[in-house]
């Protein structure tokens, strides 16, 4: 059996040490180094789930003979660690959103078509079994409507928490409800034109809007609709990442959990959820060199950041604004 991949860890924070969990069971991967600026979170996730520790992001690159790294950081320190892994030719996962301005996203994505170097965005949901079961269903359906919810109670974080803050993470419509857009996308097709209300309207104790409503147009004529709260009762993610499409005669209602069909006078269908894991199909793919299990390489999640960003310009401009403008 080939020896096990090793994987380095930039960033050792909550959601890294979800990623860091499922590579240390994986049987063909190896947690070999982990790396935070704030050391006590590093030596944690080491005693946790092994690998030497580092606050050098650099010196790890350099010391450590990864043949992958999982990149899970906020949303504004996105830049240099993608262009260091993509300068050693490392293999990366990213964490969602890709970055807070589109112009770093874009430079990422040319450097990584340049180098022709196996990259994933954390978009996990894809993964689930609902979501196959969901595109097989949908092949060949015109859809009319996609309508999305993602409400919870994030945005009761204090203040000082850059997850609230608009300018470090781009608030709810990027740095949260991107995986609600990501599905949109990848169930309907590509969004092509945006326009977005936002408004602080219960939370005053940081400046990132606490309610907003978006319309779009998918390219084959569908319509979309997202809307996004963070102001609801903490514990309460009922609301989030939910979608319903409808067509011609049928309705689907989509979540991470259960798929649910109805069929003109048929029954409602019912599809469990389950599936294989991102950091399964990452080290997979950087095992074999072949990224076909990947669904979410770097240059696609560009693009459903590029309409959480259509949406912030819309609602700042009042106007509807085209993916590709931003």
């Amino acid at each position: 059996m080939p020896d096990p991949v090793r994987i380095g860890f930039i960033g050792c924070g909550g959601n890294a040490r979800g990623h860091m969990s499922t590579v240390h069971q994986l049987e063909d991967a190896t947690l070999a180094a982990v790396c935070d600026t704030v050391e006590p979170l590093a030596q944690k996730a080491a005693a946790d789930f092994g690998g030497t520790v580092y606050t050098d992001m650099n010196r790890m690159l350099d010391e450590a003979r990864l043949d992958g790294v999982v990149i899970s950081i906020p949303v504004f320190a996105h830049g240099a660690p993608e262009k260091a892994a993509i300068a050693r030719g490392i293999p990366f996962l990213v964490e969602k959103p890709v970055a807070r301005h589109m112009a770093t996203a874009h430079e990422i994505a040319a450097l990584v078509e340049e180098a022709g170097l196996i990259t994933a965005v954390g978009y996990q949901l894809r993964y689930a079994a609902t979501v196959s079961k969901a595109r097989e269903i949908l092949a060949g359906q015109k859809i009319g409507l996609v309508a999305g919810t993602y409400w919870c109670g994030t945005g009761r974080l204090p203040g000082d928490r850059w997850t609230v803050q608009f300018e470090q993470s781009g608030g709810q419509l990027l740095e949260q409800a991107t995986h609600t857009i990501d599905m949109m996308r990848y169930l309907a097709g590509e969004v092509t034109e945006v326009f977005c209300y936002s408004a602080q309207t219960i939370l005053d104790h940081h400046d990132s809007p606490d309610a907003n409503v978006i319309s779009w147009r998918h390219a084959d004529g569908a319509l979309g609709s997202l809307t996004t709260s963070w102001a609801m009762a903490e514990s309460d993610w009922r609301y989030a990442n939910q979608v319903h499409l409808t067509g011609d005669g049928w309705h689907m209602h989509w979540s991470h959990g259960e798929l649910l069909v109805k069929c003109g006078a048929e029954p409602v269908q019912s599809y469990p959820g389950g599936g294989p894991s991102i950091d399964e199909a990452f080290c997979q793919a950087v095992r074999t060199g072949d990224p076909s299990g990947i669904l979410s390489p770097y240059a696609d999640g560009v693009k459903s950041m590029a309409v959480s960003i259509a949406a912030l310009e819309s609602a700042r401009l009042g106007r509807p604004v085209r993916t590709a403008e931003v």
